[in-house]
């Protein structure tokens, strides 16, 4: 694996960055091995964020569960400046993938569906749990890990 010069930014996106983007943020940080840990930076933002929410209770205490702690995060709208400083962009849904493709056509090619990284033939959209019980965060969550470790693999053989 070639040393990186500089750091390789990684934007998770979804509707509101309260539920699924921060718990992808938490868990990629968690998951990434140190070779890349050093590097890479992740960061989360939503489509259409209310700014300075707290993430959803259960999203949470989901990751908690896993020894995450998410507590921190406050929701951020998705703008150009952070689609620009953007190496990878992953999107939860076609509709996340295909607003920042119109936002900010000269990055088209670094959006991709979280879903893309999960060794099937066929990309997955993970379904928001929002307003749901916390089984339905740990449902998405797992599914999240699943695909972050394509990410994490991925991102081993490119760099």
């Amino acid at each position: 694996m070639k040393t990186p010069k500089s750091t390789y930014n990684i934007l998770i996106i979804c509707t509101g960055n309260i539920c699924r983007s921060p718990m992808a943020e938490g868990i990629l940080n968690d998951i990434l091995p140190d070779a890349l840990r050093e590097w890479v930076l992740v960061d989360s933002a939503g489509i259409y964020a209310s700014d300075g929410l707290n993430a959803e209770p259960f999203a949470v205490q989901t990751c908690k569960n896993q020894g995450i702690d998410i507590t921190a995060h406050r929701a951020r709208g998705v703008n150009s400046k952070m689609l620009d400083r953007s190496d990878l962009i992953l999107a939860m849904e076609q509709g996340h993938a295909s607003f920042v493709r119109q936002l900010i056509p000269s990055k088209a090619e670094k959006v991709h569906l979280l879903g893309e990284f999960n060794n099937r033939q066929v990309a997955e959209a993970v379904p928001d749990p929002y307003g749901g019980p916390l089984e339905e965060y740990q449902k998405c969550a797992g599914q999240i890990r699943r695909h972050l470790d394509g990410v994490v693999k991925y991102l081993l053989t490119r760099h």
